[in-house]
């Protein structure tokens, strides 16, 4: 079974308990993780954004039907990324971000064709219904407190090295217990555990892809975590960096 295949388990699994979570039996459940497995599988250092939710309605600005779409969330993402820039502008953002990351000696220029940067990360919402453009934070303090264990336990299973938390920060937080937190050089509060398996997984604060910051800005910021945690270094371990 592959990783999708055990994180779409195990959401369905939770599915009722999801619904009534967030008060309907007949909404639609959203099944996320790895946009694109042979792709992620072949990075040395693996990166997963934890977001809030998907823009699923239409009508309030989504740019995808969630709400009615038959195919899921992760297939939908994965064909519109290997088409070069095909993706949402909250998702632009994303694949900035990563290319950022990775290749934290790169100027700003050097990554205006990075659209394809997706299909090397993950992505899991912490609420897993479809959102009507703004989100609600009470409904993902209700995700949290109903089914925080589920979103804890995709992300064993898909077992990054780091997580960036896009406006997530203090839900992940709550998620894993109020854990003790560390602040990077960069001024991002920062957490690590370990996974099921011993894996060192660390939590790093970043802004949400939607906010009101240019690009610019939060492309010199996400390179400043690359050179920190630098994901295209073999040799070095994530946990052996010095956290200031």
């Amino acid at each position: 079974m592959s990783k999708n295949e055990e994180c779409k388990k195990l959401i369905n699994e939770n599915a009722e308990t999801i619904r009534e979570t967030h008060g309907g039996n007949d909404l639609k459940v959203i099944c996320d993780g790895i946009v694109d497995e042979k792709t992620f599988d072949a990075q040395e250092r693996k990166l997963l954004f934890l977001l809030k939710e998907v823009n699923g309605n239409m009508s309030s600005g989504g740019s995808i039907d969630y709400e009615n779409e038959g195919r899921d969330f992760i297939d939908i993402t994965r064909e519109r990324a290997e088409k070069q820039g095909d993706v949402p502008k909250n998702w632009k953002e994303l694949c900035y971000w990563t290319y950022a990351i990775k290749y934290p000696d790169h100027s700003f220029a050097k990554a205006e064709n990075c659209g394809k940067k997706l299909l090397e990360v993950a992505i899991v919402n912490i609420k897993k219904t479809p959102g009507k453009g703004t989100t609600d934070d009470k409904e993902l303090n209700a995700a949290v407190k109903g089914y925080g264990d589920v979103i804890r336990d995709e992300i064993s299973i898909i077992a990054p090295d780091l997580v960036i938390c896009g406006g997530t920060y203090e839900y992940a937080k709550k998620i894993y217990g109020q854990p003790n937190e560390e602040k990077l050089d960069c001024g991002a509060k920062s957490f690590f555990i370990e996974s099921g398996t011993g894996k060192e997984i660390r939590f790093v604060e970043f802004v949400h892809p939607g906010a009101r910051v240019t690009l610019a800005a939060t492309y010199a910021y996400a390179k400043e975590l690359g050179n920190k945690f630098n994901l295209q270094t073999k040799a070095a371990d994530i946990s052996a960096k010095k956290i200031h």
